[in-house]
């Protein structure tokens, strides 16, 4: 989808929707950069070239300005210039802590991942951007917009995460930039999977499909967002919900 041969920097590329758009990434020939601070990125990295494609795997904490600059150079070095960036490394919290007793550790490190991590990433690419123009697209989430009882570090950072990408879309709309953001309903992940299967069958019922979304079903809309495919769309959030919000 008009992305082969671009240089592709995937944040949380570990696991979950992350691996899901690396690999997607991957079979399209983008050079692919993983980032997680997860070892299972060398055996993604292993999958993609074993497969014909071309990645490049760096241990990094996306909530670390330093780290993430650093392994961005690295990339550039390997790939040359950034053409694009998915930006999805999160973290949801413990989910069972009311705002009243949550400790600003436990606050400070959900914010830190969600919300400092992808302002590290998109500033990283930004700077070392390709001149021709690029698209980053930012993990948000539908709990940005209805809340998340018990977690809510988890929403707000994610509501933090679309008012940043909408900013940062209309600073570099005229450089030839574009940014969006996605907003995921429950997507069936191993996080997810650890969840009671009683709670789980409810966030079924809450969508109009009455199932989880599958990785993959949104790693094909990022990968959308970050092909040419997508050339006239901006500053937008794409709700992948099932019609849930």
């Amino acid at each position: 989808m008009s992305v082969a041969e671009k240089v592709i920097i995937v944040t949380g590329a570990g696991s979950g929707i992350g691996k899901a758009t690396a690999l997607l990434l991957g079979e399209d020939k983008v050079k692919v950069a993983l980032f997680d601070v997860n070892s299972s990125i060398f055996d993604i990295e292993t999958q993609i070239k074993s497969s014909g494609g071309t990645a490049l795997a760096i241990k990094v904490d996306v909530s670390s300005s330093a780290e993430v600059d650093a392994a961005t150079k690295a990339v550039v070095e390997a790939f040359g210039p950034i053409d694009g960036g998915a930006n999805l490394a999160g973290i949801s919290g413990l989910g069972t802590v009311n705002l009243e007793h949550e400790t600003d550790d436990a606050w400070d490190r959900v914010v830190g991942i969600n919300l400092g991590g992808v302002k590290n990433a998109m500033r990283a690419q930004l700077q070392h951007r390709n001149p021709k123009g690029a698209s980053i697209v930012n993990a948000s989430s539908i709990g940005a917009r209805i809340g998340s009882p018990g977690n809510a570090a988890y929403s707000a950072s994610k509501a933090a995460v679309s008012a940043l990408s909408k900013s940062v879309a209309r600073e570099m709309g005229p450089k030839g930039v574009r940014i969006n953001a996605i907003a995921p309903g429950i997507t069936d992940t191993a996080m997810v999977g650890a969840v009671p299967e009683s709670i789980r069958e409810e966030w079924r019922k809450a969508n109009v499909l009455g199932r989880l979304a599958q990785p993959i079903e949104i790693a094909n809309v990022i990968l959308f967002l970050l092909s040419d495919k997508s050339s006239f769309i901006t500053s937008a959030i794409i709700d992948i919900d099932a019609g849930r919000v």
